[in-house]
């Protein structure tokens, strides 16, 4: 034991005789740990930080907020103590074309946000230059936070990146760079041929012969007109990507690096442009120092991750240098990676009663594989749910419990014979809330007012099935494919269900709670 133990004491005081070498050999390295030791922060600088990774390789000593190798996201996001809530956006519709030009895409909005008015803050059309809009800079005291770049193709053609006489290469990585490209959409409109594959090839084209594009914009939409209110040609299931897009958004900052860029312009007294190339940024951080006031490696407050992608490159063998002040680094948040999620419609009718329903789920399917996974429907018993669970081989990931008024009633909690009071619960702990979806549908008058009037009467009345399920929906029928009474607004409300649950976990509870019954069992 005494023979194997020798060889490692010799080389760890060998290794702290070079450590303490390298910290006589360098007074920089010295002065940040002798800081680090007398701090007594939990927030430590970057470079002291830095200096023990490299003296302590073997130690795990991960940044708040950075994910270390073999956890995974959601442990991740445990550890960093809570996720970032979403927020309320403001959305700009900005084109170089008149505002009529895409008056009906901002009735659109106005709608939207009228519907979800926890999610749109307000919508506002910006006017850019016909020409030289390479040099165009949103004024720093009016920055844009989520954008929506319309671009026509009877004005302009179709050349927005890459190819000859490209009109927004320099712009949209301007816009990536200060808004990031979580928060930047393109629609590429007035298309005069709409049909579904026509536009398919065209994007797959677009995607192909212009991937700068696709690199530097979260969503890129083609459709046919934008100009007349109540007759947008935009596919429903690109209306639906622009609504997931603007819940995504929520999650990001709104801060960007606007305010930084004016602010060191008016300090340093120079115009320095944004960043045009990794290389010409290296050179311009080397000429003036003072400039940046981060560190490389890490990213300011305020700027866009990408843009401090472009400030963190160099050559592989580049070691991290610190600049002349020292930044205290903040603690991070880690959200969850989205998922595809697997889609249960459960009811206790026929399945024909909700055939088209299901119909509409797998064109969302078709036209967003990354969100869902498949759909299907599971049949329910039709008396005594309370006892019915859901297989421990086969779990529900995200449920819609679809109900007809027709068939049961209107009865799902709280009040006398109500059908799902118990259900509901044991959905709710098995499943969670956040996954959790109710329509109650064939209402036989679908007008908008009648069904407000029904929601807020049922919210009133029955406030159980409200503080058990994330989304309740009210409408018509939807037997018939193609031709469901479903509000747009409320299809749109079930698709920000489901790009939120992309971010729950899929396991639940029913695994442990049948160990606990058979546990029990065993000890009775």
């Amino acid at each position: 034991m005494v023979r194997f133990a020798m060889p490692k004491l010799r080389m760890a005081i060998k290794s702290d005789w070079r450590m303490k070498g390298s910290l006589q050999r360098n007074p920089a390295k010295r002065a940040c740990q002798t800081k680090k030791a007398t701090s007594g922060g939990s927030h430590q600088t970057l470079q002291a930080s830095v200096d023990e990774r490299e003296l302590n390789p073997s130690r795990e000593a991960s940044p708040i907020g950075q994910q270390r190798p073999g956890t995974s996201n959601l442990a991740a996001a445990a550890h960093t103590h809570s996720l970032p809530s979403p927020r309320r956006i403001s959305i700009s519709v900005c084109s170089s074309a008149y505002e009529q030009n895409v008056q009906g895409f901002m009735s659109k909005l106005t709608k939207l946000l009228a519907a979800q008015p926890h999610m749109v803050a307000d919508v506002r059309f910006r006017s850019l230059p016909y020409n030289d809009i390479d040099s165009f800079r949103f004024p720093s005291n009016d920055t844009v936070d989520v954008m929506v770049l319309c671009h026509s193709v009877q004005n302009r053609g179709f050349s927005i990146t890459n190819v000859l006489n490209a009109l927004y290469e320099k712009y949209l990585q301007y816009c990536h760079d200060v808004i990031g490209k979580k928060k930047l959409a393109v629609i590429v409109h007035d298309f005069s041929d709409c049909k579904p594959k026509t536009l398919d090839v065209r994007m797959e084209s677009f995607r192909r012969s212009q991937p700068l594009t696709f690199e530097l914009v979260d969503s890129v939409i083609v459709c046919g007109s934008l100009g007349k209110p109540g007759k947008i040609k935009i596919r429903d299931e690109d209306m639906t990507r622009l609504t997931t897009f603007f819940e995504r958004a929520r999650f990001e900052p709104k801060e960007n690096n606007a305010d930084d860029q004016s602010l060191i312009e008016s300090l340093q007294g120079t115009s320095g442009g944004f960043h045009q190339t990794p290389q010409a940024s290296m050179d311009e951080r080397n000429q003036n120092t003072p400039r940046e006031s981060s560190l490389i490696g890490q990213q300011r407050p305020g700027t866009s991750d990408v843009a401090a992608a472009a400030n963190n490159r160099g050559s592989p063998g580049q070691r991290p240098m610190a600049s002349r002040m020292t930044v205290t680094s903040a603690p991070q948040v880690s959200t969850p990676s989205p998922r595809r999620i697997s889609v249960s419609v459960c009811s206790s009718a026929y399945e024909h009663n909700v055939k088209g329903f299901m119909s509409q789920l797998t064109k969302l399917l078709a036209a967003q594989p990354y969100v869902i996974a498949d759909v299907r429907f599971r049949s329910l018993p039709y008396a005594d749910i309370d006892s019915f669970r859901f297989p421990s081989n086969d779990p529900v990931d995200v449920m819609v419990l679809c109900h007809s008024v027709q068939n049961r009633g209107f009865s799902i909690t709280n009040v006398l014979n109500a059908l799902y009071e118990k259900y509901l619960q044991y959905c709710h702990d098995v499943i969670g809330k956040k996954k959790l979806a109710l329509i109650v549908h064939d209402f036989s008058d679908c007008k908008p007012k009648i069904l407000d009037a029904r929601i807020e009467s049922f919210r009133r009345l029955q406030p159980l099935t409200f503080e058990l399920v994330d989304t309740v929906i009210g409408c018509g029928s939807l037997e018939v494919p193609g031709k469901i009474e479903m509000r747009d607004e409320d299809m749109t409300r079930l698709a920000i269900f489901f790009e939120r649950a992309r971010f729950e976990p899929k396991n639940n509870t029913v695994n442990v709670r049948s160990l606990m019954k058979s546990l029990r069992g065993m000890f009775k």
